[in-house]
């Protein structure tokens, strides 16, 4: 009994640990702007695999990203319009205005 015990306490322990990063991603928030200071309406913002649009003020909003290194694409009338590096940490990032 002893031993069955040990095994479900590591087993537990184990999946614990390896589920412990699975859970922790956030929510990205920004904005994207023309030269002209009007809002990319309809534009589209790719970040890891995830993809929003832009809509008539600007703001864009992505879900359910892990915390990482990303290249954030900017998507404008299919082609793509500018490419940023950029670095997710917290619970609740925002990326500062972009402008194309």
């Amino acid at each position: 009994m002893h031993r069955l015990a040990s095994v479900f306490l590591c087993l537990s322990l184990l999946f614990g640990l390896t589920n412990q990063g699975l859970g922790q991603t956030a929510e990205v928030t920004g904005s994207v702007f023309y030269r002209n200071h009007r809002p990319a309406v309809n534009c589209s913002v790719n970040l890891g695999g995830r993809i929003a649009i832009v809509d008539v003020k600007g703001r864009f909003r992505l879900e359910s990203i892990a915390p990482g290194k990303y290249e954030l694409q900017i998507w404008c009338r299919g082609r793509n319009v500018k490419t940023l590096k950029v670095q997710i940490q917290g619970s609740s990032p925002r990326i500062p205005s972009i402008v194309i």
